[in-house]
């Protein structure tokens, strides 16, 4: 299974999920490559949805933060604490953004 590559943003002004990058150029005109992951017109409100899209908005991080323990907890013989570090770090990154604290 492929998802969109990156990392994704809750935009709360636009009401969606983003990937990529986008601006104008001289002319007005958006060009980049910005995705939209998630549209939330229409969702429903309340304090939850901003909760839920930055939950949706970190799980690119959270896999990351997955597969970084895991390739670390499956290898009995590592000893190197650098790795037990790295993973920690993106972890804690992954969920402080999923939390809304980044």
């Amino acid at each position: 299974m492929v998802h969109t590559p990156g990392s994704w943003r809750y935009d709360k002004e636009r009401c969606g999920i983003f990937a990529g990058e986008s601006k104008e150029d001289e002319d007005g005109l958006e060009v980049g490559n910005e995705v939209r992951i998630v549209d939330l017109y229409g969702a429903m409100g309340g304090e939850d949805t901003d909760a839920d899209a930055r939950l949706i908005a970190s799980a690119p991080d959270l896999l990351g933060g997955c597969q970084a323990a895991l390739a670390y907890l499956a290898d009995p013989a590592s000893v190197f604490p650098e790795n037990r570090e790295a993973a920690t770090q993106i972890i804690r990154a992954a969920i402080d953004k999923a939390e809304g604290r980044k």
